[in-house]
């Protein structure tokens, strides 16, 4: 599974940053969607916003795309997952929206990149 992010944004750092946090099986490998990786692999119309590959190579964005790396984290974040389900496809990607467009004011990404240690580089791919 490769969640692909924005690496021009502080708010997709931080959210790999809780991921790796919480990703205890460490199901999840991460890509820039500038990077090589998502140009050969996702379609250009695809919006700007985070996106999930799965095990299945569906793709996922928006609200579904957390849902989706919520259930396959452990503990309370399923819990969370099942919570955010409930509720219409169409409320909750109102609600990522509007997260996303106050993404700007939230830091800049060079302060809230991670220097990743040696053993989680092979999680990120080009």
């Amino acid at each position: 599974m490769i969640l692909y992010y924005d690496g021009h944004c502080a708010l997709c750092h931080s959210a790999v940053k809780f991921v790796l946090l919480h990703d205890v099986r460490q199901s999840f490998q991460f890509a820039p969607l500038k990077g090589e990786l998502a140009r050969t692999r996702l379609p250009a119309s695809l919006p700007n916003t985070m996106v999930v590959e799965t095990a299945e190579r569906s793709l996922l964005t928006h609200s579904s795309a957390w849902i989706y790396i919520l259930e396959r984290l452990d503990g309370r974040w399923k819990l969370a997952a099942r919570a955010l389900s409930i509720i219409p496809r169409p409320v909750r990607d109102a609600g990522y929206r509007i997260v996303a467009s106050s993404r700007r004011i939230l830091g800049r990404p060079e302060l809230t990149c991670p220097v990743l240690p040696s053993e989680l580089r092979s999680r990120f791919l080009p």
